[in-house]
């Protein structure tokens, strides 16, 4: 498992991170930095990230929401995904390449870290210059919704709610 630094002040001012909803989610940001290899990008498979990051001292957690938590992060920006052309999903966490944040180019090169496939940047041009990003009330995971503070009566949400879906890594 690779090794990241984490930049302190990159998170806790972070205006994107503050965007993530519901806000128990934010703190998971900076637990899955690590997953990103020397130059910032990670296999994103659900899955694999339940596996190695949360099901052996992360009680109460799915592969489910794992992937609901990611697609939150790509909404905000934090995370930028795609599917390369034999169908493996890759991650990489947008700003990690800021200097200081990840092993020099040259321990790259020199084979002395581990990387994945380069980002495709004409991607992840067109997904950053696409600024709108939508606000969402829910996620879709069994935590409790986050709701706007309106008196005492968003304390308690009502309603009922179905659905079904596959997925695959």
């Amino acid at each position: 498992m690779p090794k990241r630094i984490v930049d302190g002040p990159g998170i806790w001012e972070s205006h994107k991170i503050r965007q993530v909803q519901p806000p128990e989610l934010r703190a998971e940001f900076a637990n899955l930095i690590p997953l990103a290899t020397a130059n910032g990008v990670f296999e994103c498979c659900e899955y694999q990230i339940y596996s190695k990051v949360y099901s052996f001292n992360r009680d109460g957690w799915s592969p489910e929401e794992v992937r609901a938590m990611l697609d939150e992060f790509e909404r905000v920006k934090l995370l930028f995904r795609w599917v390369d052309g034999a169908g493996k999903k890759y991650g990489f966490w947008v700003g990690i390449d800021k200097k200081g944040r990840l092993p020099s180019k040259k321990r790259q090169d020199e084979k002395h870290e581990a990387t994945e496939p380069e980002v495709p940047a004409d991607l992840l041009d067109k997904f950053l210059s696409n600024s709108a990003v939508p606000r969402r009330d829910t996620t879709a995971t069994n935590r409790e919704p986050y709701r706007e503070p309106n008196g005492q009566s968003w304390l308690h949400g009502t309603g009922i709610g179905s659905g079904t879906g596959l997925g695959s890594c």
